[in-house]
């Protein structure tokens, strides 16, 4: 076939993948796995003849987005293959092709017997049943959207249930199929159910994390989600207003590397007493039109608009030095961005929130708003969120209810405090290797904990990190200070979107990979270009885990302590507080953020402490040692950091300098 492009097959619950060309590496058969229940691939069975050139031209026409050109060749071939072929193994995928199209250029009455037509036989793949119930979704047939997505959401689940997947195999496979649970939650809104959207938006939540916190504390399978009022009932044992946001898009995803727009925000605001308030916030009136093939989402262009007007943007760049400043010399923050987010976020539920301003707010994020800094959001009275309420964050109810369900038992504390001499960063292709800056403030700050704890603080060169690994495990209280590292690849930004807008495509190469079920692994290249960059937007390159805290290097270790290193261990800890750099950050997916927030609750902890940006070393300082100071009178975290940041911002008022810091976990 040389360079043409043709598809494998899978039937049962398929998917397709690209042909392995010439253009990709060796690696790719083993690499790039289908992860389906389906026995085997299809034979091809279609002659090398006019037809296969027509079906190859509709192909390319189809993926550059003439959908003119590929509707007319789809036609034509399938006519033909009809005649000549009526049993042809391509007709199915030639069909389902074809009524793509008419999805892309919203004609759902001709989208929708194609893909009927395609159930009835048997014939339809797990995409294929999901672009029927979008087609029914936009004739406004939502109750039959309902149940082919019902059938589509169960071969999801089943597939991510699989023994042979490990954590992030479970989290890279979600990010594939995020759109179905999204397109269910409209379909149930556009019916008026909005208590069982607030279900499915539970069910779509941080599954991944919610089975390894399970299997860590009981060894019990994967408990299903949680009902509404299982969902009430943790508000009301945790006595806190749960906000839980769904961000929903047009439910496109037909060819499979879409970006997304953000077309509705929905709000569920749910007390620890009384009723469920719910809230849908248009989000057009807020950007108009729809974003390039190559951009970010309007959201998370925000989300990186709030980043710059603080002065913090930054992304890893292989291991880089997003570490703690020693300077406080920074630019102000603009509010203009957070203004933004008030107005979205927080202006159309305001007056449901709890009136008491130590009354907690727990907020459940998704995607790109794992990103705001809550605290800091400028009301239009010139005051912020933090002086309204206490506030905490969890990847999801279920999540919240498992860290607090918890009886770790251990009574340690542990606070590492300015490691010296720091590991050295590796050498890129501008800079040679460098040490990390001591942290003077950071080491002043454990000193200081440590008295308040009644403890003996690890710094300089007691803190390795083997002794720091070693005691981990019989703490309670786990305080580290020092350089964090946000160790992205630097081709992606978080949201594990290319960086280039200009970055060769998979497509571009003309690879086709329809996702669902697909894992590409490590050292794969699609066209001399990495796969982490030229798939990005089909999210089926597997995730990893970025995050590095900085320790001093033994002769038994390298002084980095790894999200993946801390993930692996048996922690029994209460509190863990990160006090250094991005340690918040990390790759941002349907399974909340992966990086070193999710590796301390994965590892047992009930609650991290952990900030969004490159944090100044003295006001960080201040901020811990008035944030212990505060937990040993409240005995609630979410209260004592709310107090702490209020007490910090009168020294030093820029939310760049007291805001970055958000409390993951339960707040008891």
């Amino acid at each position: 076939m040389g360079r043409c492009r043709r598809w494998l097959r899978l039937l049962g619950i398929a998917i397709a993948i690209a042909m392995i060309l010439p253009s990709l590496t060796q690696s790719v058969a083993v690499a790039m796995r289908p992860v389906s229940a389906a026995p085997a691939f299809a034979s091809i069975d279609v002659a090398q003849t006019a037809v296969e050139s027509l079906i190859q031209q509709a192909d390319e026409q189809f993926y550059n987005r003439d959908y003119t050109s590929a509707e007319r060749n789809y036609q034509s071939a399938l006519e033909q293959l009809q005649q000549t072929h009526p049993d042809a193994a391509d007709i199915p995928l030639i069909t389902h092709n074809l009524a793509r199209t008419y999805l892309l250029t919203a004609q759902y009455t001709r989208a929708l017997p194609l893909l009927e037509a395609l159930d009835r036989a048997g014939q339809a793949t797990t995409n294929g049943l999901n672009n029927l119930a979008l087609a029914h979704f936009y004739l406004g047939n939502y109750a039959a959207a309902e149940t082919v997505l019902t059938r589509v959401l169960t071969a999801w689940d089943a597939i991510r249930s699989r023994d042979d997947l490990d954590d992030l195999d479970k989290v890279t496979l979600f990010e594939q199929q995020a759109h179905s649970y999204e397109l269910m939650q409209r379909t149930l809104v556009a019916q008026g159910k909005t208590d069982a959207a607030l279900a499915m938006s539970e069910r779509a939540r941080a599954r991944a994390l919610v089975e390894r916190l399970v299997q860590q504390q009981s060894g019990d399978p994967l408990p299903p989600p949680l009902t509404v009022p299982q969902i009430q009932e943790i508000a009301h044992q945790q006595n806190t207003t749960l906000v839980i946001y769904s961000v929903l898009g047009n439910g496109y995803r037909i060819l499979g590397n879409e970006v997304e727009t953000e077309t509705d925000l929905l709000t569920w605001i749910v007390p620890p007493q009384g009723p469920i308030y719910f809230q849908t916030t248009p989000l057009s009136p807020f950007w108009g039109g729809t974003a390039p093939l190559r951009a970010l989402s309007p959201l998370e262009s925000l989300l990186q608009q709030t980043q710059v007007a603080l002065g913090v943007a930054s992304r890893g760049v292989g291991v880089v030095a997003n570490e703690r400043r020693v300077t406080d010399g920074l630019p102000p923050a603009s509010p203009l961005p957070m203004r933004s987010l008030y107005e979205i976020l927080i202006a159309p539920i305001a007056p449901q929130l709890p009136a008491a301003p130590e009354a907690l707010v727990t907020f459940i994020p998704q995607g790109p708003l794992f990103l705001v800094p809550f605290a800091a959001l400028p009301s239009p009275e010139g005051t912020y969120l933090i002086d309204h309420h206490a506030i905490s964050i969890a990847p999801s109810v279920q999540a919240l209810a498992l860290a607090a369900q918890a009886d770790g038992g251990a009574t340690g504390r542990l606070v590492v405090g300015n490691p010296v001499t720091m590991p050295r960063l590796p050498a890129d292709m501008d800079t040679l290797p460098q040490h990390l800056p001591p942290l003077p403030g950071a080491e002043q700050e454990a000193q200081a904990i440590a008295t308040l704890l009644n403890t003996v603080p690890l710094v300089r060169e007691q803190a390795t990190e083997t002794a720091v690994v070693q005691q981990m495990p019989q703490q309670e209280i786990i305080h580290l200070a020092t350089h964090g590292l946000l160790n992205l690849d630097s081709r992606l930004n978080e949201f594990g979107l290319p960086t280039d807008p200009n970055a060769q495509t998979a497509t571009d190469a003309q690879v086709y990979v329809n996702p669902g079920a697909v894992i590409v692994g490590d050292n794969v290249s699609v066209g001399g270009v990495d796969t982490r960059v030229s798939l990005a937007r089909e999210r089926v390159v597997r995730v990893s885990a970025p995050g590095v805290l900085a320790l001093a290097p033994s002769s038994t270790d390298d002084g980095w302590l790894t999200a993946e290193e801390i993930a692996s261990l048996d922690l029994q800890a209460d509190l863990v507080i990160l006090s250094a750099c991005d340690t918040g950050r990390g790759r941002i997916t349907g399974d909340g953020v992966v990086g070193l927030t999710r590796a301390f609750l994965a590892a047992g902890a009930d609650t991290v402490v952990v900030s969004l940006w490159q944090v100044p070393d003295i006001p960080t300082a201040a901020l811990m040692v008035a944030f212990y100071e505060q937990l040993a009178q409240v005995q609630n975290k979410a209260q004592a950091l709310q107090q702490a940041m209020q007490i910090t911002k009168q020294q030093f008022p820029d939310p760049l300098n007291w805001s970055a810091f958000v409390l993951v976990g339960e707040t008891s």
